[in-house]
């Protein structure tokens, strides 16, 4: 499909002049690198594109396609913040395209930013409110909140919209078990922690267990040049008969 809106819009450009015609030569190499996934020339080529014709919803769609196919090879890598930064670059050139907005979410909950995470999950279900794979990624972020009840409502409108879509029945049966065990848990607060707890549980096993955490917070973070978690990290602890 993109080589076949490609070349219609060259046809086009190329009728309106010596400026246009260059657009679409660089159109065109932009696609032939991209058949080739040479991501980084393609980019390139396509980026060209764009500054001689910037309001060519085809021109911004490939430039878009390129910067989202370079960042899931990051994403495959590990490296997501990488694949953050060119994924704010495809958003700004598609700023009504809902797929690079939900690929970025999905690289801030690979790396625990949640609130980054829901904002961008919001912001595609404002241009799709209907997408599927925005919902369950909100309830992705629900979950790692640790907020089941929101989790459940957002799977629960998937199951009804696409009810084989994978993984999602285990998702839901794991929230629905969790939510049952931990509906009458407490909750108590350290300096970077929020535990829910068993009712029951002593009070010295509960110490222990945020001794354990607070020290490997600070020990991790060291190892990672003092960098610590931007927010507060949410802890169950489980019973033996609950887990």
């Amino acid at each position: 499909m993109i080589v076949r809106r490609i070349v219609l819009i060259g046809l086009m450009i190329s009728a309106a002049g010596a400026v246009a015609e260059t657009a679409a030569e660089y159109n065109a190499q932009g696609v032939e690198h991209y058949n080739a996934k040479e991501w980084a020339a393609a980019i390139e080529a396509f980026g060209k594109a764009y500054e001689l014709a910037s309001d060519n919803a085809t021109v911004r769609h490939n430039l878009c396609n390129a910067y989202q196919s370079a960042a899931n090879d990051l994403i495959k890598a590990m490296d997501f913040d990488g694949a953050a930064e060119l994924l704010e670059h495809a958003i700004r050139i598609a700023p009504e395209n809902p797929s690079p907005l939900l690929q970025l979410a999905g690289c801030y909950l690979r790396l625990d930013m949640i609130s980054d995470a829901v904002f961008r999950i919001e912001e595609a279900l404002e241009i799709a409110p209907d997408n599927v794979a925005a919902h369950d990624y909100l309830g992705d972020a629900y979950y790692k909140a640790n907020d089941l009840r929101a989790a459940l409502k957002e799977w629960e409108w998937v199951q009804k919209a696409d009810p084989g879509r994978p993984g999602l029945k285990e998702k839901l049966e794991k929230a629905q078990r969790e939510q049952t065990v931990e509906r009458n848990y407490l909750k108590t607060r350290r300096r970077h922690f929020e535990a829910s707890f068993a009712p029951g549980t002593t009070h010295r096993d509960l110490s222990k267990v945020l001794q354990i955490l607070d020290q490997a917070y600070m020990d991790i973070g060291y190892q990672f040049g003092r960098v610590y978690p931007p927010n507060t990290i949410l802890v169950v602890v489980y019973t033996a008969e609950d887990f």
